[in-house]
């Protein structure tokens, strides 16, 4: 098996893997790193090469199957992403660590036992559960804001649907009365139906 070079951009994990002298990176770190929210369809859809799967131990000592984009494909997924740390990656990347895995075939020319390099894996792997825990809790707490805000409206509807009615409403009821339904009325002016029949009975009367 070829041997997964473990290192760390901006506080995120990444995983390379050198295979025929070629640098191959692990898809999720890189995603990850970009913050694309499904790194099966982001390969998808930015990258062209052959999808390519490679075996790593996580840290319970269980071998995976993991996806794995090449060099070409990181740059597309870059280009891909709108985050604003993803130039700060490119150049990173492909001004330092590229040159240094293809001139000592790893990053930072250490070489490392295989407990060091377990001990290293297990460090990514938690820390690659609690970005998925973060990841998790910001869509909860964008959803908890979302439904709040729709609160909010419905809120504001409803004491605006219980006042009474405006002159200039008034005027407006009157003048769409033969031309439009109550129900159209009311969405219109946002007002319940039994509010605009009652406007239009009175103004009838």
């Amino acid at each position: 098996m070829n041997q997964v070079i473990p290192f760390v951009f901006d506080d995120y994990p990444v995983r390379t893997v050198v295979i025929e002298d070629c640098p191959w990176w692990i898809g999720k770190d890189v995603c990850q790193i970009l913050e694309y929210k499904d790194t099966v369809n982001a390969i998808k859809q930015h990258c062209r090469g052959v999808v390519k799967h490679h075996p790593i131990v996580d840290s319970l000592g269980r071998k995976q199957e993991v996806r794995i984009v090449n060099e070409g494909d990181v740059f597309r997924l870059i280009i891909g992403s709108r985050q604003p740390r993803a130039q700060a990656f490119e150049k990173w990347l492909f001004e330092e660590v590229l040159p240094q895995i293809r001139r000592t075939g790893s990053y930072g020319a250490v070489t490392l036992d295989s407990q060091t390099i377990k001990r290293i894996n297990d460090v990514l792997d938690a820390a690659h559960k609690r970005i998925e825990f973060l990841e998790k809790d910001r869509m909860h707490l964008r959803e908890r804001e979302r439904l709040h805000k729709k609160v909010e409206r419905l809120e504001a509807n409803l004491a605006k649907k219980n006042t009474p009615l405006s002159d200039d409403e008034k005027a407006q009821i009157r003048f769409l009365r033969n031309n439009a339904s109550v129900t159209q009325i009311a969405r219109l002016l946002n007002r319940s139906p039994s509010t605009i029949r009652r406007a239009l009975k009175e103004a009838a009367a």
